[in-house]
């Protein structure tokens, strides 16, 4: 617990409870009104079944007896994996295999998120971000929860070794490249450059050359594949960050203005962060929690079932003002719980004017803009002579 847990206000399973209204109030619901469960599990195992017969797998509109799936968007070969389950068991009984285990990584992940990636954040401050989570996007069983469990765990490990976030990384990034924003922990970790690039171009040429290597195997399924996810990805479900933002203003993602809007948000951002852990020579644990939250902010399609390791995020960006005076430290963290609040009631209030999630990941990603740029004014060394000790390989001097 952190020294905040001890100070006057509600107690932690209150405004776990309070911010915790949008998932809990989503799956109850779910529940009492007999609401189907795990779709886009459904879509996996929908496709194999598919593929064990040599059918279409990218039918947007697809239909297996005992499911009820999602239109299925990954690489033949991931639906693929799962043909000796079904093929073995129905697609009753894959399901039945595997929901518990889809449910299991969720829970790990969260685990994680709020107990280990954020040690010294005062535990009602990891809380603040909770309200971004719904009851849809647990339910929905994403396949997506293993990776993000797996690659959560190995985020654990990078204190004894770097390999394995990085091959965890690169082997999910085979099916999913924008996963690869993901690397920017590698690129913030305490080590000299040429070790930080090592790992992150061993990372980034791994996943892209196992992506690449999946669509040049994908057979006679590439060409409707390519055509379901640009359907499905670009212009039905824009995700939750900057996709959906560019939306809203009428700007596709997928064109030349979107994509020089994403190359800025990209340099500034990681230029921000890395000035920002040097200069203020960052633990490894706040070296890992900002490379993961904000490696997830930089996904332009992020999805809502990925924002488990954004949870504990806010409140994090709001404990990194303690250095920036007791005022701008309370004034940081009425904001991070005032804004998780109102998501709540924007949430359970249902309005249709904008998604909570997407209004909470926008004002999460200004924040830690805002966070990393005060970081900079009040670092304890300039963050340009910190980068360019950094780039020289030479250690800052002490006390400087």
């Amino acid at each position: 617990m952190g020294k905040a847990d001890h100070q006057r206000g509600w107690p932690v399973w209150v405004l776990g409870l309070i911010l915790g209204l949008p998932v809990l109030s989503g799956l109850i619901g779910r529940l009492a009104k007999g609401g189907w469960w795990f779709t886009d599990l459904d879509a996996v195992l929908c496709a194999a079944e598919h593929l064990a017969r040599d059918a279409n797998p990218y039918s947007l509109t697809p239909q297996c007896e005992g499911l009820i799936p999602a239109p299925f968007v990954y690489l033949p070969q991931f639906g693929e994996l799962f043909v000796p389950l079904v093929e073995a068991v129905g697609v009753s009984g894959a399901r039945a295999v595997m929901a518990p285990l889809v449910l299991a990584a969720a829970a790990i992940s969260l685990w994680v998120a709020l107990w280990r990636l954020a040690p010294d954040v005062p535990w009602r401050w990891r809380l603040a971000g909770l309200s971004l989570l719904t009851g849809s996007a647990v339910a929905c069983g994403n396949i997506g929860y293993l990776p993000q469990a797996a690659l959560l765990l190995a985020a654990l490990t990078l204190k004894r070794s770097v390999w394995p976030f990085v091959l965890v990384l690169a082997a999910g990034a085979a099916l999913k490249p924008t996963l690869l924003t993901l690397l920017l922990v590698v690129g913030l970790l305490d080590r000299p450059l040429w070790q930080r690039a090592g790992f992150a171009l061993a990372g980034a040429t791994l996943g892209l050359a196992g992506f690449g290597a999946l669509v040049a195997t994908a057979g006679e399924w590439r060409e409707v594949w390519a055509e379901t996810l640009s359907t499905m990805a670009l212009e039905q479900h824009r995700g939750v960050t900057l996709f959906a933002w560019l939306a809203m203003i009428g700007i596709e993602g997928s064109s030349l203005g979107g994509l020089g809007i994403l190359a800025v948000w990209w340099l500034a951002a990681c230029g921000l962060a890395l000035g920002y852990v040097e200069a203020r020579r960052s633990s490894l644990p706040e070296r890992v929690m900002l490379g993961l939250g904000l490696g997830l902010l930089l996904n332009p399609r992020l999805m809502d079932y990925d924002v488990i390791v954004l949870v504990p995020f806010a409140g994090f960006l709001a404990w990194q003002c303690r250095d920036f005076g007791p005022s701008a430290l309370a004034l940081a963290g009425r904001l991070a719980m005032g804004v998780g609040v109102a998501l709540v009631v924007i949430s359970l209030a249902d309005l249709d004017l904008i998604d909570p999630t997407v209004l909470g990941l926008g004002l999460l990603s200004l924040a830690t803009v805002v966070v990393l740029a005060l970081g900079w004014r009040h670092a304890p060394t300039p963050p340009i002579a910190a980068l360019w000790q950094l780039a020289l390989g030479r250690p800052l001097p002490q006390g400087g």
